[in-house]
């Protein structure tokens, strides 16, 4: 399995760690837009219902499975990704920037925002990486405050 590979290779350098959510309910969606990775367990189409415990079960298989197969990285440093925190400041500044340019309406983001969401998590900005957006969204708030303010005084 892809995630477990993944979420194996990740836990070589940080601490990571499996989200299962309510046994009737699964996760939030608030709860998923925090997770990098997301996994599916194939199962019966016609019954595709297992319970959580079965679900742990199944994925602690195949991390175990992913950690045997676990090739050591040689000569090979690894990046350097930003705590869930500075994410969750990247997505304030975002949100922000996009209200300050009025891309969105603070009030009503709709999907606009979790879609952002999947989005950079899919991708996995560094933490330089991630220091630049910030950057490129504080020029873009800069311009944007400096037009608002020409267009107050016209």
């Amino acid at each position: 399995d892809r995630c477990a590979q993944d979420m194996v290779a990740e836990a070589c350098n940080k601490p990571v760690a499996l989200v299962f959510g309510q046994e009737t309910m699964g996760l939030t969606n608030a709860e998923l837009e925090k997770c990098h990775f997301h996994t599916l367990i194939d199962a019966n189409p016609e019954y595709p219902v297992l319970n959580v415990a079965s679900a742990i079960q199944i994925l602690c298989y195949e991390l175990r499975k992913a950690e045997q197969n676990l090739q050591p990285l040689h000569d090979q440093e690894a990046p350097d990704y930003p705590l869930q925190r500075e994410l969750e400041q990247f997505y304030e500044h975002l949100e922000d920037t996009l209200s300050d340019t009025r891309f969105i309406v603070k009030q009503h983001p709709g999907l606009v925002m979790s879609r952002l969401r999947r989005f950079f998590n899919r991708a996995r900005p560094e933490s330089k990486e991630l220091n630049m957006l910030r950057g490129i969204l504080g020029s873009i708030q800069k311009t944007a405050k400096n037009t608002h303010s020409v267009h107050k005084t016209e």
